[in-house]
């Protein structure tokens, strides 16, 4: 304890509560008004942004085709799929994290056309689908592997169009131009598993990295649906709309490399496939309730930076 003899009794007193192993007042201050100051002395780079890419096929218009028609539908080539996907993750400590990130889905218009009897028939299909997913994140020692387990919520809107045009021969102009969106809005619970191997070798910036993911949403579809038509001299138009709740489901597995450039960014690859279920017509449709089971297999691209 300081003593009357001290020359400099103030700076004597924070010698003494640093020796009995209480911080000074100023450290303690500092703690208070700027936690972020502290969490960053235990990782050099808490911030981590996150940007993906992914090109691939998939068979959302056979699958729709094989709902309504029956098995072994096949006209539709496969579908053309874009993925872009922006996330931020924040170390909270050595072992707890929290993660945001937003992904768009769009198909690529796919479209069939067929003559038959001087009858020209088009169908056209496009669908997208746009996330945001918010998870808290733990960290796991899976032997000399680490791994990730989030868990959070996720919001989905996504879309679905379809159109069937007929027309006959130009001497009548008869046509009928039939079309269906549906739409959905949902939240859910997300639940994300990561896998990071060590590298490949003494010496390599190389490893194996894998996951899982799903996204269980609830939400409210709403069905739109439109009949144009001119037969024989006689025009007629058809406009109905329905809403019901329901779910929406999706899930996706990746397996790839990472290549760690240096202690703040490192670059990754690989191929990954997902599902989606999803309702496109109502469970009151006259003609019967369709629900869609979309795969998807991707080739995808990204980088992870830390600041």
């Amino acid at each position: 304890m300081p003593t009357k003899g001290d020359k400099n009794p103030k700076e004597a007193f924070h010698k003494w509560l640093n020796k009995i192993g209480v911080p000074s007042a100023a450290g303690v201050l500092a703690a208070a008004i700027a936690p972020g100051m502290a969490l960053a002395e235990t990782a050099e780079h808490p911030f981590v942004l996150s940007l993906d890419g992914a090109v691939g096929v998939g068979n959302h218009s056979n699958a729709y085709g094989e709902a309504k028609l029956g098995n072994g539908f096949d006209a539709f080539d496969h579908n053309v799929a874009f993925v872009g996907s922006v996330g931020l993750s924040r170390a909270i400590n050595e072992t707890w994290d929290w993660s945001i990130s937003v992904s768009q889905l769009g198909y690529a218009e796919n479209s069939l056309s067929e003559s038959s009897n001087d009858t020209i028939f088009t169908l056209t299909d496009q669908s997208s689908r746009s996330e945001a997913d918010f998870t808290f994140g733990h960290e796991l020692a899976l032997g000399s592997a680490k791994a990730r387990l989030g868990l959070g919520l996720a919001y989905a809107k996504a879309s679905a169009e379809k159109g069937l045009d007929l027309s006959d021969d130009l001497l009548s102009g008869n046509y009928l131009r039939n079309d269906l969106k549906t739409e959905f809005q949902g939240i859910g619970p997300h639940v994300s598993f990561d896998v990071k191997s060590a590298p490949l070798s003494a010496n390599s910036k190389l490893s194996l990295i894998g996951g899982a993911e799903v996204s269980v949403l609830a939400g409210k579809y709403q069905h739109s649906k439109g009949l144009d038509a001119y037969l024989y001299g006689n025009p007629g138009n058809y406009e109905a709309t329905e809403s019901e709740d329901g779910r929406l489901l999706t899930a996706g597995l990746k397996l790839g490399l990472q290549y760690d450039a240096n202690e703040k960014t490192s670059f990754h690859a690989g191929i990954r496939h997902d599902i989606t279920r999803m309702d496109l017509t109502s469970a009151d449709d006259p003609i019967g309730h369709v629900s869609v089971n979309d795969g998807r297999t991707s080739f995808f691209v990204g980088m992870d930076v830390g600041f």
